[in-house]
This record gives C-alpha cells, sequence and structure tokens, in this order.
C-alpha cells in the first residue's frame, strides 16, 4: 500500500491524492492498482499522523508513558478501504528503558470528515470508541489460527479423505470467497496484529510481516469484489484534517459522520 498527495512546491498541499495496492490474481500474475480520490479534501497521512499527535487523551498518555522512563514508538499509518469509507489504524508500542523488545500498548483508529480518532487497548477496544453503541466483538478479535467459527471467521470443516479421482483439467476459476464483509474486516484484524507482532521480535522477522501485509491485499481485493458484486462503488467517506478537533476525545460521538461519500477511479498501473 502506498498513498499519493498532490505535489506542491511549497509541501503545503497534504490531502489524499490517491493510492496504491499490489494484487495477485488466482494464475499467480500480480499488477498494482491505483485508486484515485474524487474527493480533493480527504486528508493524506500526514494530516492525519497531525490530527492524532494533538488529540489530548493521546499526548496525555504519552506524557504519562514518557514519565515513567519508556520509550514509546508509533508504528506506520496503515490505510484501510473499507466499503465506502477508509479507516486509519496506527500501533503504539512501549519499551522499558534498557530491553529492546517493544510491547503493543494501544492502537488507535481514525476515520471520516474532521478524523474522529480513538485510541484503545486493541483495535475492538478502539473501534468501540470510535462509534459508540456498535457491537465490533463479532468481528474483530479473532485469534489467529484458533480454527473455530464463532469468532467470526468461518471453520472450513473437515477436508476429505482424499479419494477424489484428480481428473480435474485446471482450467476452472476457483472457488467465489465465501467471507462476508464482516468476516474480511475480522481477518484482516488478525493479520494486521500479526504483521505487528513480527516486526516487534528481536530481530523482526520480515518474511512473517511481509507475508502478512500480503494477506490483507489479498482480503482488501476481496471486500471490493463484494462491494462491486452488491452495485456499490468503492470508495472513501474520509473528509478534511482541519484541526479544529484535535482537542477532542476520541471516544466521543458528537463528531461529524464518518464520511462524505468519497468515490474513488481504479487505475491499472
Amino acid at each position: 500500500m502506498r498513498t499519493f498527495v498532490p505535489f506542491d512546491p511549497n509541501d503545503d498541499r497534504r490531502e489524499l491524492e490517491a493510492f496504491m495496492v499490489a494484487e495477485t490474481d488466482a494464475d499467480g500474475s500480480s499488477r498494482l492498482v491505483t485508486y484515485e480520490m474524487t474527493n480533493t479534501d480527504a486528508p493524506g497521512p500526514v494530516l492525519v499522523a497531525s490530527g492524532i499527535a494533538q488529540t489530548e487523551e493521546i499526548t496525555t498518555q504519552l506524557t504519562l508513558l514518557n514519565d515513567n522512563g519508556s520509550i514509546v514508538e508509533f508504528s506506520d499509518l496503515l490505510l484501510l478501504p473499507i466499503d465506502d469509507s477508509i479507516l486509519w489504524v496506527r500501533s503504539l508500542y512501549v519499551s522499558a528503558e534498557g530491553t529492546s523488545v517493544p510491547n503493543l500498548e494501544f492502537v488507535i483508529a481514525a476515520i471520516g470528515e474532521g478524523q474522529k480518532i480513538a485510541i484503545g487497548r486493541n483495535l475492538e477496544d478502539a473501534l468501540n470508541r470510535l462509534f459508540p453503541g456498535e457491537d465490533f466483538g463479532d468481528v474483530v478479535g479473532v485469534a489467529a489460527g484458533d480454527g473455530e467459527s464463532d469468532g467470526g471467521v468461518e471453520d472450513p470443516g473437515p477436508t476429505g479423505d482424499g479419494d477424489g479421482d484428480g481428473d480435474g483439467d485446471g482450467d476452472e476459476d476457483p472457488l467465489p470467497s465465501e467471507l462476508t464483509l464482516e468476516e474480511i474486516v475480522a481477518e484482516i484484524d488478525v493479520e494486521w496484529q500479526r504483521s505487528q507482532d513480527a516486526l516487534a521480535k528481536d530481530p523482526p522477522d520480515r518474511q512473517e510481516w511481509a507475508e502478512a501485509l500480503d494477506r490483507i491485499d489479498e482480503l482488501l481485493a476481496e471486500a471490493r469484489e463484494l462491494t462491486d458484486d452488491s452495485g456499490d462503488d468503492p470508495g472513501s467517506d474520509s473528509g478534511d484534517d482541519s484541526g479544529d478537533d484535535s482537542g477532542s476525545d476520541p471516544g466521543d460521538d458528537s463528531g461529524s459522520d464518518s464520511g462524505d461519500d468519497t468515490e474513488l477511479t481504479e487505475v491499472d498501473t
């Protein structure tokens, strides 16, 4: 995933202009796809990061952590286009003085016009604060590899006894994904957590980190197929970040709506 902002010789333009993703088809071929924003007010990563840094609850937590002699580190901003909105996610790691392995302390989520921002102990907690009254327990926080279907990811069931005749010609299209959008979001959360855990290792496990990001790209492609099949255009509801909400409580639901119906234009690269 790579984001783009408009060219400006003075570096004053920081709105999200487009983002590029890498996709791999079932036949193994790969391509780069660029999604261009039609809404010129959607905040780019610098504006989102600035909003996060100016949010009162987050600055308070940073002050408390730094006062205790801990070393605080932010992860890169993760952009997740989901349905008609863009969700930004950033992890906050803390390591004690004299130790080299950081621990995941908080997860920050941001979305929409005015950049509604929330901080929680994990992604589920942050989303619950971002959208008070909504229940995300069934779609996030699934333990990786537990094989259970009650956490939002479908159990694939038994694989059979291997008595097939093997006469397939190999030309048939792969079976379409049976995951719902909610289940895709759940698995994205699992893979995102796996990527962060891989980076937190000493030394970082770059291979596992890359595998997790590749899986996230596949899941995002499945999510776009689902929204295309339902007649929805992929898009972004991100609004602009004027900085006026920087001091607001990230858990407050009195802010503006989560988006502004931004549309995206897909361009093969």
